[in-house]
């Protein structure tokens, strides 16, 4: 990825997110073997499915036709800056 300063920061940050995610999988589901796979099969689409959703919503922003004084908002313009 382009930007990165420090990629071993990064990746201690992934393997920290998927060891959480695996830990809530065996607790929460333990009678369902396979529940951490499929959650990290569907990763990309909700990665996909949530930009879709900034842009929207920030395309819906710029025309006017969102508000402006939430935290949702206040939240996104951080992010784009």
């Amino acid at each position: 990825m382009k930007g990165i300063m420090n990629r071993k920061h990064v990746q201690e940050g992934y393997e920290q997110v998927q060891q959480a995610l695996l830990d809530y999988t065996v607790n929460c589901y333990p009678h369902i073997q396979d529940k951490f796979t499929k959650l990290l099969m569907v990763m990309p689409e909700i990665h996909q499915m949530a930009s879709r959703g900034e842009d929207h919503l920030y395309h819906k922003h710029c025309d006017g036709s969102a508000p402006t004084q939430t935290l949702l908002m206040e939240m996104l313009h951080a992010k784009r800056k």
